[in-house]
């Protein structure tokens, strides 16, 4: 496999982000602007740590949850093009899913959109009990 086809596209980083947004959702509906950024450090470390095959199923779940929405009803547009509003209500869908492909792509992106955050004092509140463990480090 050449290095080309082991990092991820300037498009495929953006559209992590409009995944990662509905799954772990900040107030002001805004990620972090640190986390918004396609030149990522984040993206060069998933890319030297992983294997070509990862690599291979994490594009594929991209494409997935990006052009699934064009067949669902209700929806008839990409993931991307949809509002914020709607590409929650179908990140909700998925998660639901009967489906072992498409809940293993949702799922797949839950732990990146996780990992993207770990650091995030807001993101990390939200799944933490109050108190001095929701700080990093702590």
């Amino acid at each position: 496999m050449t290095r080309r086809m082991m990092r991820l596209t300037r498009r495929e980083r953006e559209l992590c982000f409009f995944i990662f947004e509905a799954i772990l959702p900040i107030s002001g509906g805004a990620l972090p602007a640190h986390k918004r950024d396609p030149k990522s450090a984040f993206f060069d470390a998933i890319e030297e740590a992983t294997s070509p095959s990862f690599l291979m199923a994490f594009r594929a779940a991209l494409r997935l949850i990006e052009n699934l929405p064009r067949v669902v009803p209700g929806y008839r547009a990409r993931f991307s093009e949809l509002s914020a509003e709607r590409r929650l209500a179908f990140i909700e869908e998925l998660s639901e899913s009967d489906r072992n492909m498409i809940r293993q792509a949702f799922e797949m992106m839950k732990l990146f959109a996780g990992l993207s955050y770990f650091d995030d004092p807001e993101a990390r509140a939200r799944f933490l009990p109050p108190g001095p463990s929701a700080e990093p480090g702590a």
